[in-house]
């Protein structure tokens, strides 16, 4: 008895690479800041005065018109923006103060560490800051 080998055809078709994100937490923090730079490129480009319509500029980017308004007039900040505000640990008159204080320092050939500006941060503030 013969046999009949069929060969199997090499498969052709590109394999794309996805990426996997281990929650659905990520993926919402994903979409926020695509969302996000959307915004921040439609207000990019009525500043550059590539549109004088706020409707056409969102439409063009794909992000909501009233979002783009509110960016403009200062009402909202880009999700980057408002992470950094969030995280700020100082204001920008004590960065101010403790970027001096460091300076004075090096100034007296006693460069600070770490720990040093630490300290200096925590007695600026008035309470305990974090590692960052």
């Amino acid at each position: 008895m013969k046999t009949a080998v069929t060969e199997i055809p090499p498969q052709n078709t590109p394999r794309l690479k996805t990426r996997v994100f281990a929650s659905p937490y990520h993926h919402k923090m994903r979409d926020k800041y695509v969302k996000s730079k959307r915004i921040d490129a439609a207000v990019a480009a009525i500043r550059r005065g590539e549109f004088s319509d706020y409707a056409k500029a969102a439409k063009e980017y794909k992000c909501d018109r009233g979002a783009v308004s509110r960016r403009i007039r200062g009402l909202t900040k880009s999700k980057k923006e408002a992470d950094s505000f969030w995280r700020q640990c100082l204001t920008d008159e004590q960065e101010e103060v403790l970027i001096q204080r460091i300076n004075d320092l090096t100034d007296r050939g006693m460069p600070p560490t770490s720990q040093i500006v630490k300290n200096l941060a925590e007695e600026i503030r008035g309470e305990r800051v974090g590692k960052n």
